[in-house]
C-alpha cells in the first residue's frame, strides 16, 4: 500500500478492524499477530484501489470468476503536509501512521522485512 500511494502521490487510511486477519494468526502469536499480518509475507492477498463507483462492479466479476468478493479495508485519502503515507486507525480508534517496510521476496536476504 505505501508504494500505491507514493505512485499515485494519495494517501490512505486503513481500518485494523476491517483487516482480513485469521484468528489463528492472532491466537498463535497474541503479541505479535498485527506486524505479522502487515509485514510478514505470508498473506497471499491481493491489494488494489479502485473508485467507489466501480465497487459494486468489480464485486460482481469475482463472484462471477468463483472468486470471494474483495473486503474493503480503508480508504484513499488526500496527502498531508508531509506527503503521501498510510494510517491505521486502530480498534480503539488512534490513529497511527504505519512506516513503510514490508516482506520483499526478491531481496538478496529474504528473511526480513525491508523499508520500501
Amino acid at each position: 500500500l505505501p508504494k500505491i500511494c507514493e505512485a499515485s502521490e494519495v494517501s490512505a487510511l486503513i481500518e485494523q478492524a476491517d483487516l482480513p486477519i485469521p484468528n489463528v494468526l492472532r491466537w498463535t502469536f497474541p503479541d505479535d499477530w498485527l506486524r505479522l499480518a502487515l509485514r510478514g509475507g505470508e498473506d497471499y492477498e491481493l491489494l488494489f484501489t479502485c473508485p467507489p463507483e466501480v465497487y459494486e462492479r468489480v464485486q460482481s466479476l469475482f463472484r462471477r470468476c468463483g472468486l470471494r468478493p474483495p473486503v474493503t479495508i480503508g480508504r484513499i485519502t488526500t496527502p498531508g503536509k508531509s506527503g503521501p503515507d498510510v494510517v491505521m486507525r486502530r480498534i480503539d480508534l488512534r490513529r497511527e501512521v504505519l512506516e513503510p517496510g514490508a516482506f520483499d521476496h526478491f531481496a538478496a536476504s529474504s528473511s526480513s522485512a525491508t523499508p520500501h
